[in-house]
């Protein structure tokens, strides 16, 4: 018995669509299928799936951008990398740190650097969306500038099946005659964005930088009070955050920006973990500890979490003092950067404004 010809094959790649603009909370899974006269686009989110249909008859064309995404990425890594082995020199040198410390700073450094050379074997990142004569659409599972010159080859020769192939004097005169007689396309009137001062993003970088001092004292000193004020700052950075991703939603703030704060969420999220574990580590040590005394409970783990004797401990400050120190000063720099060209922008188009207007 014959086999049933499949009705959908499925173009490599896979991504992330964020929904509700460049960053939002709500994102799906994207993937892409080739149908018989069809490209089909769907995105799942949990047990909910959106479908999109684009005609081979109807594509114009793709457009793929090439993006520093990558680069980024490994350099980031690089950079955590080198600081974990130095962490691991200054352990063994200043802080007496056996074999233990080693290992464990070069597993992680070693995780980074592995982590670099998948994400350079998968080669350059970029962005690709297709085009018809109505919408320009997006296709988040193209992040790979090889993965998406492979998908278009394989498109390639249903989209002239379907439309036909021209001859290289055919394509200019049409050109020429779009030119001519066809009018411009009207682009779409832009979504209106509010404007957003940032001053709840100010203040959580200024909470970040702050974040850092007793960080630094909590190393060289163990006392309550160090632990009580990092964790009053991060609860206070928590709610500054919260309420920056609410009003950044929908603004005129720049991506930069707005990614930062998504990473700030993403640092206190790790911090929480890493801190729960090694809290959940010490109890199971020391029984004695009264785990429904919370005051009880914090002193401990302040004389027990000592960084200059567990080289697990000075790991999580130093990745804590790194992201604070680097998130709060990008941070802030960005925002004035944003600032700066906004009152620019009024000026230019209101010179007899003496100020910028006053966020919502």
């Amino acid at each position: 018995m014959p086999k049933k010809e499949k009705d959908y094959r499925r173009l490599p790649g896979r991504g992330l669509r964020r929904i509700g603009g460049a960053v939002a909370v709500a994102k799906t899974r994207a993937s892409l299928w080739l149908g018989k006269d069809h490209l089909l686009s769907m995105d799942t989110m949990w047990f909910m799936e959106d479908y999109k249909r684009f005609y081979y008859r109807d594509i114009q064309a793709f457009l793929i951008r090439k993006t520093a995404r990558g680069k980024i990425i490994n350099l980031v890594l690089s950079i955590l990398a080198a600081l974990m082995l130095l962490l691991a020199v200054l352990g063994g040198a200043f802080w007496g740190w056996g074999r233990e410390g080693w290992y464990i700073c070069g597993g992680i450094a070693l995780f980074f650097l592995l982590m670099v050379g998948i994400n350079a074997l998968m080669g350059p990142t970029c962005i690709c969306h297709l085009q018809t004569a109505v919408q320009r659409e997006e296709l988040p599972s193209l992040t790979r500038f090889r993965t998406a010159r492979k998908a278009v080859n394989r498109l390639k020769p249903l989209i002239e099946t379907a439309q036909g192939t021209l001859s290289p004097e055919e394509i200019q005169i049409q050109s020429a005659q779009m030119s001519q007689n066809i009018p411009a396309a009207i682009p779409p009137a832009p979504k209106p964005v509010k404007h957003e001062h940032g001053r709840f993003h100010e203040i959580l970088f200024y909470l970040l930088l702050f974040d850092s001092v007793p960080i630094v004292f909590d190393i060289f000193y163990d006392h309550v009070a160090l632990t009580l004020c990092s964790s009053l700052v991060s609860l206070a950075a928590c709610g500054m955050m919260i309420i920056a991703l609410i009003r950044q939603h929908g603004s005129d703030i720049t991506r930069f920006v707005r990614g930062i704060t998504w990473v700030t969420l993403g640092y206190h999220g790790v911090i929480f973990l890493l801190g729960y574990i090694v809290s959940v580590v010490i109890t199971v040590q020391n029984p004695e500890i009264n785990t429904n005394n919370q005051w009880e409970m914090m002193k401990v783990v302040s004389t027990k979490m000592s960084a200059m004797e567990s080289p697990w401990i000075m790991g999580l400050h130093f990745f804590a003092l790194i992201f604070s120190l680097s998130l709060g000063s990008l941070g802030l720099a960005s925002l004035y950067r944003f600032r700066r060209d906004y009152r620019v922008a009024v000026s230019k188009y209101h010179p007899s404004s003496e100020a910028a207007p006053a966020g919502t």
